[in-house]
């Protein structure tokens, strides 16, 4: 876990990117405790732009939360594919 500066770093950054008023679209996550809210939101209409924008979304989380971990890439992606699926089923997850 990052050290709390880190953190409040961090959530300025955010903040000031959100400010911006050229946003295209915007993914944001918030833990808070055992919950997760996120919210998603683009302004584009050409539907392949849309889902490229989502697939490198994604694969940025990928490459992030791999390096945090220091694991495979491979091996984030295909862990957050099983939960995803678990979480479709219905699956206690913990």
């Amino acid at each position: 876990m990052p050290p709390a500066d880190d953190f409040e770093t961090d959530l300025e950054r955010a903040r000031d990117l959100l400010e911006r008023g050229d946003l295209d679209g915007f993914y944001a996550g918030v833990v808070s405790g055992d919950e997760l809210d996120y919210v998603f939101a683009h302004r584009f209409d050409d539907p392949e732009r849309v889902g490229m924008q989502a697939l490198s979304l994604l694969a940025y989380h990928v490459r992030t939360i791999a390096e945090e971990a220091d694991l495979p890439p491979e091996q984030v992606a295909e862990d957050a594919a099983r939960l995803a699926a678990q979480l479709d089923e219905g699956e206690d997850t913990s």
